[in-house]
């Protein structure tokens, strides 16, 4: 085994085979043929899996765990009991106890001050029944018993978006509560986080299929409370749902959240992503479309993005006797695709940022829970949920290197981290200090840091510092100083801040720093409402001479603003980019905002225009809402067109049929099946510079950004292609994507699932429940789902084959493979 994390597998894209490695001792309680239970493992060479115990059906499904002080795991069934599992130190099986207590449900277990904190999630169903909320139980005659559990607070929600985890604090005075976007606040005390939050979308949205962002729901939360849950303190906002938390050794938090799979193929859509938990900062979760890019100023991007998934638990692996770095990489529970990933951090600045591996996976394996136990070293994990069979199981190092513990990262590291730290410190209250500290960190080049200092002035008093936003010198400076007096300022100050912003000059600005601007004058219209004439004209003047600009992201925000402030030609301008972009996302983001754009707006060329370009979108696809999606947005924008369109628009106005994805593709002539050794010396000997714009339509056109991302851009079912040049040479590339079941990534695997009836289905498992299991089967469309009982199944295993189709580049001539494989290396640069 090679000595880094990532040297263990190959980069995202192409990734290593372990069919060859040694297979997992068999669990000591071997799973059903079917069911939710997995029986086929994949695990990185060097370690194995044992079955632990295998969980009877009347002890439930297990969905969260924690150890006590004597070494004993204690779990939660999703709808009943809480039990006990005392370990063996043996392969006799565990001694498995219910405990005596009223509370259960638990989606959030830990042991801690003499005491067991249970995070209920359930409707209170009787006035004797817990309810959910955060309980303390303390230990009695020697942690064996338990007195009845107290309420330290009560929490209005259940379900999976409901409360999740606790967790202890690394100051060892406090704890950490976790709850879901479906779960409202917990009436927190303090916040850390400035209590001025809005949906902040300039734009009515579109969709809802994700719950409702409200004032006292600002997506999932994470507070911070003492021991008896007396002072609750918000610490941030703006989540979906994720599931757990966890700390490294140098006291940063971190949670592991989803995004809605429904919601696959919009340009709002992001991808699961791993987030450090810094002071006050909120996510961006939005009701639908008003979701914020991860890229905005008044928000924090992620470690990483780790692609579809279904986060559950979490946990470093602080204690483990695995090799080094795994005792510090951050473990990853991935419950929809059975796979448990380890993240390698990596110092980023005041943050992180890092690079995963798949480190373990099953079929099926709905794992909820994850743990290191002290004793042995071992990761421990529980799969169930919904209802699924559960079963306890162990993974441990049998492999030759070297165990012994690592010294750990304690401190609070490099020099921006601890200025981090330091503005961190004015989070929540006041002090004239704070404003002198943080000022000169509004124009410092890490997102963190200035995200830190805004949070830092937005808790002060508006007054002692908006003249000074208003005439900040440093353009960097001036825009996080005015987001901030556009969310704290009266409406009155509107003017102002207009005229401030179009001072900035704007070509002396980078593409991100022109994002910011932009984020800047939508919120100042977003929270002080309409501008009057002057302003408007003032902000037009700026504004209009800049779009279309060079970049997407700059383009996503001028487009709203012009349309918003009713910019004239703004309508035919978007159109052009609407027909200028090969991409799904982008080209659905444009129509977002034309649809809102009033008649005055339209000419009877440009809305045919667009009801042409709308029809083509029957063969667009996307998760299960996509399809609602595409029809609101018709609809829309027809109640918002003159009578004159309407009359000149007559049929085309009324929804196509879906049409064949490939349809484009079928349509090009056949050039030739493509085999690498046929490809390879013909791309060699072209001697003529490639054709980058010529290369980018090939991405489209070859289905290549249905699934793949590049800068950004493009779809998330297959891996990010962003820089894939730089980690495979040409003979490689030609491979995966010529002969792509010759080596498939752990990480996209598939499964091969057969019926009673004799059929074989090969796909993704996405989803299951104790009567079924949902398995993707089309990447080019999210929402192909198959449903397969369980009765009907008569088998499951690892199938060979990936789900990328083949033949994709066979209506390609060289030239145009190369111009492709050009694109994909400016792409990486």
């Amino acid at each position: 085994m090679r000595s880094s994390l990532l040297g263990i597998v190959a980069a995202a894209w192409l990734g290593t085979s372990h069919a060859d490695a040694p297979p997992p001792n068999a669990p000591a309680n071997p799973p059903p043929a079917t069911g939710s239970l997995a029986r086929n493992f994949t695990v990185l060479p060097g370690f194995q899996i044992d079955g632990v115990y295998r969980v009877p059906s009347e002890q439930g499904s297990w969905v969260s765990m924690t150890l006590d002080p004597k070494g004993r795991i204690i779990t939660s069934d999703q709808f009943g009991k809480l039990y006990r599992v005392s370990l063996s130190p043996t392969h006799a099986p565990p001694k498995v106890e219910a405990l005596d207590l009223e509370v259960g449900s638990a989606q959030g277990l830990l042991y801690a001050f003499d005491s067991l904190y249970v995070v209920v999630n359930r409707k209170r169903e009787g006035p004797d029944q817990p309810g959910s909320g955060l309980y303390r139980a303390r230990a009695v005659q020697g942690g064996d018993q338990f007195e009845p559990a107290r309420l330290l607070r009560e929490f209005d929600g259940d379900g999976e978006h409901g409360p999740h985890a606790v967790v202890a604090g690394p100051d060892g005075r406090s704890l950490f509560v976790l709850g879901g976007n479906a779960s409202p606040l917990p009436n927190p005390e303090r916040s850390l986080v400035p209590r001025r939050w809005g949906e902040d979308g300039l734009l009515p949205r579109l969709g809802q299929t994700d719950g409702l962002f409200q004032p006292n729901r600002p997506g999932g939360w994470i507070v911070r409370t003492d021991p008896e849950g007396h002072l609750f303190e918000l610490v941030a906002i703006g989540l979906r749902n994720p599931y757990d938390l966890a700390f490294n050794a140098a006291a940063e938090l971190f949670t592991f959240d989803s995004d809605m799979e429904w919601d696959m193929g919009t340009p709002w859509y992001r991808p699961t992503r791993v987030l450090h938990v810094t002071s006050g900062v909120d996510f961006g979760w939005r009701t639908g479309s008003h979701k914020w890019p991860d890229y905005y100023p008044d928000s924090l991007p992620p470690v990483v993005d780790v692609g579809p998934s279904s986060p559950t638990g979490m946990v470093f692996g602080y204690g483990s006797r695995f090799p080094a770095q795994f005792q510090t990489a951050l473990f990853l529970a991935d419950w929809s695709y059975g796979k448990i990933y380890a993240l390698q951090l990596e110092p980023h600045g005041s943050t992180y940022g890092g690079q995963f591996v798949q480190f373990l996976a099953g079929t099926p394996m709905a794992i909820t829970d994850l743990l290191i136990h002290p004793g042995d070293g071992a990761l421990y994990f529980i799969v169930g949920g919904r209802g699924t069979s559960s079963a306890l199981y162990r993974v441990r190092y049998r492999g030759p290197e070297n165990t012994q513990p690592v010294p750990l990262t304690t401190t609070a590291g490099s020099g921006s981290r601890a200025e981090r730290h330091r503005l961190e410190s004015y989070h929540g209250r006041v002090d004239p200090e704070a404003i002198v500290v943080a000022w000169p960190y509004l124009d410092h080049r890490d997102p963190a840091l200035r995200a830190a200092a805004r949070i830092a002035i937005e808790h002060q008093p508006t007054a002692s510092w908006q003249e000074r936003a208003l005439s900040d010198p440093q353009p960097r400076g001036r825009t996080a100083a005015l987001i901030a007096l556009a969310r704290c300022g009266e409406p009155a100050l509107q003017p102002q801040i207009v005229r401030s912003l179009t001072q900035i000059a704007w070509d002396s600005l980078s593409a991100p720093e022109q994002v910011d601007l932009l984020r800047a004058f939508a919120l100042t219209f977003i929270r002080m409402g309409p501008p009057l004439t002057a302003t408007r004209e003032l902000a037009l003047s700026y504004l209009d001479p800049r779009y279309p600009a060079g970049t997407f992201e700059v383009n996503r925000e001028l487009c709203p603003l012009l349309i918003h402030l009713g910019a004239p030609g703004v309508v035919g301008r978007t159109l052009v980019l609407v027909d200028g972009s090969l991409v799904q996302e982008e080209q659905l983001h444009y129509a977002l905002c034309l649809r809102t754009a009033g008649p005055a707006l339209w000419s009877v060329d440009e809305s045919k225009m667009f009801f042409g370009w709308l029809n083509r979108t029957a063969a667009s696809r996307g998760g299960v809402t996509f399809p609602e999606y595409l029809r609101q947005i018709r609809l829309d924008t027809v109640n918002r067109l003159s009578p004159t369109s309407l009359a000149a628009l007559g049929d085309s106005i009324i929804e196509p049929a879906p049409t064949d994805p490939y349809a484009e593709l079928k349509s090009r002539p056949f050039v030739r099946a493509w085999t690498v050794n046929g490809l390879l010396p013909a791309l060699e000997h072209l001697k003529t510079t490639p054709n980058l714009e010529i290369g980018r339509q090939i991405f489209a056109e070859a289905m290549c950004s249905r699934c793949h991302r590049v800068n950004r851009s493009g779809g998330i079912t297959g891996p990010d292609l962003t820089g894939v040049t730089r980690r495979f040479d040409l003979q490689a590339l030609l491979e995966a994507v010529l002969e792509p079941s010759r080596v498939v990534s752990d990480q996209y695997s598939t499964v091969e699932i057969i019926t009673r009836d004799g059929d074989t289905i090969i796909g993704r498992i996405a989803d299951l429940n104790d009567d079924y299991i949902q398995v993707l089967t089309d990447l080019i469309n999210p929402a192909a789902f198959r449903r397969i009982p369980h009765p009907e199944i008569a088998d499951i295993v690892p199938s060979r084959l990936s789900m990328m189709p083949t033949g994709l580049l066979d209506h390609f001539t060289e030239t145009e493979i190369r111009d492709l494989i050009a694109y994909l290396e400016s792409a990486g640069r």
